[in-house]
Protein backbone atom coordinates (compact mmCIF):
# COMPACT_ATOMS: atom_id res chain seq x y z
CA UNK A 1 0.00 0.00 0.00
CA UNK A 2 0.85 3.34 -0.92
CA UNK A 3 1.57 6.02 1.74
CA UNK A 4 -0.30 9.17 1.74
CA UNK A 5 2.90 11.15 1.01
CA UNK A 6 3.54 8.93 -2.52
CA UNK A 7 -0.26 9.04 -3.19
CA UNK A 8 0.03 12.76 -3.26
CA UNK A 9 2.94 12.96 -5.48
CA UNK A 10 1.78 11.14 -7.85
CA UNK A 11 -1.40 12.74 -7.52
CA UNK A 12 0.48 16.00 -8.24
CA UNK A 13 2.72 14.36 -11.24
CA UNK A 14 -0.25 13.79 -12.74
CA UNK A 15 -1.88 16.99 -12.18
CA UNK A 16 1.38 18.41 -13.34
CA UNK A 17 1.51 16.23 -16.35
CA UNK A 18 -2.60 17.17 -17.15
CA UNK A 19 -1.39 20.82 -16.98
CA UNK A 20 1.32 20.21 -19.11
CA UNK A 21 -0.66 18.81 -22.03
CA UNK A 22 -3.08 21.09 -21.32
CA UNK A 23 -0.41 23.83 -22.14
CA UNK A 24 0.66 22.39 -24.87
CA UNK A 25 -2.95 22.01 -26.48
CA UNK A 26 -3.69 25.38 -25.80
CA UNK A 27 -0.16 26.46 -27.43
CA UNK A 28 -1.28 24.04 -30.36
CA UNK A 29 -4.71 25.53 -30.82
CA UNK A 30 -2.79 29.15 -30.95
CA UNK A 31 -0.46 28.09 -32.98
CA UNK A 32 -3.65 26.35 -35.74
CA UNK A 33 -5.29 29.27 -34.97
CA UNK A 34 -2.59 31.52 -36.16
CA UNK A 35 -1.83 29.20 -38.79
CA UNK A 36 -5.68 29.54 -40.06
CA UNK A 37 -5.44 33.30 -39.84
CA UNK A 38 -2.53 33.53 -42.15
CA UNK A 39 -4.00 30.99 -44.44
CA UNK A 40 -7.27 32.99 -44.53
CA UNK A 41 -4.94 36.03 -45.99
CA UNK A 42 -3.27 34.48 -47.75
CA UNK A 43 -6.41 32.96 -49.66
CA UNK A 44 -7.61 36.28 -49.37
CA UNK A 45 -4.64 38.03 -51.25
CA UNK A 46 -4.67 35.53 -54.02
CA UNK A 47 -8.32 35.54 -54.20
CA UNK A 48 -8.09 39.67 -54.69
CA UNK A 49 -5.24 39.18 -57.80
CA UNK A 50 -6.80 36.32 -59.08
CA UNK A 51 -9.80 38.59 -59.57
CA UNK A 52 -7.35 41.63 -60.91
CA UNK A 53 -5.72 39.06 -63.09
CA UNK A 54 -8.84 38.16 -64.59
CA UNK A 55 -9.86 41.44 -65.51
CA UNK A 56 -6.70 42.41 -66.93
CA UNK A 57 -6.11 43.46 -70.36
CA UNK A 58 -3.73 41.88 -72.40
CA UNK A 59 -0.50 43.44 -72.42
CA UNK A 60 0.08 46.14 -74.92
CA UNK A 61 2.05 44.43 -76.84
CA UNK A 62 -0.77 41.62 -77.52
CA UNK A 63 -3.19 44.46 -77.95
CA UNK A 64 -1.11 45.33 -80.73
CA UNK A 65 -0.75 41.67 -82.55
CA UNK A 66 -4.28 41.79 -82.42
CA UNK A 67 -5.15 45.12 -83.85
CA UNK A 68 -2.49 44.34 -86.74
CA UNK A 69 -4.38 40.85 -87.26
CA UNK A 70 -8.10 41.78 -87.26
CA UNK A 71 -6.81 44.87 -89.49
CA UNK A 72 -5.61 42.69 -92.02
CA UNK A 73 -8.44 40.11 -92.23
CA UNK A 74 -10.91 43.09 -92.57
CA UNK A 75 -8.12 44.66 -95.25
CA UNK A 76 -8.50 41.49 -97.20
CA UNK A 77 -12.41 40.66 -96.93
CA UNK A 78 -12.82 44.47 -98.22
CA UNK A 79 -10.23 43.91 -101.22
CA UNK A 80 -11.88 41.01 -101.82
CA UNK A 81 -15.17 42.14 -101.68
CA UNK A 82 -14.92 46.83 -102.95
CA UNK A 83 -11.09 46.13 -104.98
CA UNK A 84 -12.76 45.23 -108.50
CA UNK A 85 -15.14 48.23 -108.27
CA UNK A 86 -12.44 50.62 -107.42
CA UNK A 87 -10.35 49.14 -110.14
CA UNK A 88 -13.65 49.41 -112.29
CA UNK A 89 -14.26 53.23 -111.36
CA UNK A 90 -10.97 54.27 -112.13
CA UNK A 91 -10.79 51.75 -115.33
CA UNK A 92 -14.31 53.23 -116.50
CA UNK A 93 -15.79 51.60 -119.47
CA UNK A 94 -14.96 51.32 -123.37
CA UNK A 95 -17.53 53.22 -125.43
CA UNK A 96 -18.08 53.67 -129.20
CA UNK A 97 -19.33 57.14 -130.24
CA UNK A 98 -21.87 57.90 -132.99
CA UNK A 99 -18.84 58.82 -135.01
CA UNK A 100 -17.13 55.25 -134.66
CA UNK A 101 -14.36 56.54 -132.11
CA UNK A 102 -13.53 54.66 -128.67
CA UNK A 103 -13.45 56.67 -125.75
CA UNK A 104 -12.80 55.78 -121.99
CA UNK A 105 -16.29 56.66 -119.90
CA UNK A 106 -16.09 57.02 -115.82
CA UNK A 107 -19.23 56.57 -114.52
CA UNK A 108 -18.17 56.40 -110.81
CA UNK A 109 -15.13 57.98 -108.87
CA UNK A 110 -13.31 57.27 -105.87
CA UNK A 111 -15.71 59.33 -104.01
CA UNK A 112 -18.23 57.08 -104.98
CA UNK A 113 -16.26 54.21 -103.93
CA UNK A 114 -14.64 55.26 -100.72
CA UNK A 115 -17.28 57.49 -99.55
CA UNK A 116 -17.73 61.48 -98.99
CA UNK A 117 -14.86 61.60 -96.92
CA UNK A 118 -11.92 60.74 -99.07
CA UNK A 119 -11.24 64.53 -100.54
CA UNK A 120 -10.25 65.39 -97.12
CA UNK A 121 -8.31 62.38 -96.37
CA UNK A 122 -6.54 62.95 -99.24
CA UNK A 123 -5.30 66.96 -98.81
CA UNK A 124 -4.39 66.10 -94.90
CA UNK A 125 -2.32 62.71 -96.33
CA UNK A 126 -2.05 62.25 -99.76
CA UNK A 127 0.94 60.03 -100.13
CA UNK A 128 -0.73 56.91 -97.65
CA UNK A 129 -3.99 57.79 -99.64
CA UNK A 130 -2.19 56.97 -103.13
CA UNK A 131 -0.27 54.23 -101.62
CA UNK A 132 -3.49 52.92 -100.24
CA UNK A 133 -5.37 52.92 -103.55
CA UNK A 134 -2.21 51.59 -105.60
CA UNK A 135 -2.40 48.26 -102.95
CA UNK A 136 -6.23 48.32 -103.54
CA UNK A 137 -5.46 48.26 -107.64
CA UNK A 138 -2.45 45.94 -107.61
CA UNK A 139 -4.57 43.34 -105.09
CA UNK A 140 -7.70 43.21 -106.72
CA UNK A 141 -8.34 40.59 -109.18
CA UNK A 142 -9.75 41.34 -112.63
CA UNK A 143 -8.55 40.28 -116.29
CA UNK A 144 -6.26 42.64 -117.36
CA UNK A 145 -6.41 44.08 -120.81
CA UNK A 146 -3.02 44.66 -122.29
CA UNK A 147 -0.95 48.18 -121.76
Amino acid sequence: MKSPKQLVSEAAQKVTDVAARVLGARTAVTQLRDADMALREAHAAAEGERGRLLSAELPKAELLKVAEQELAQLAAAWLAARGPAVVSSLAGALEETPSGELRVVRYTSLVDEFGLWLPALAALALDPIRDGVARVVRAAAIDEAPP
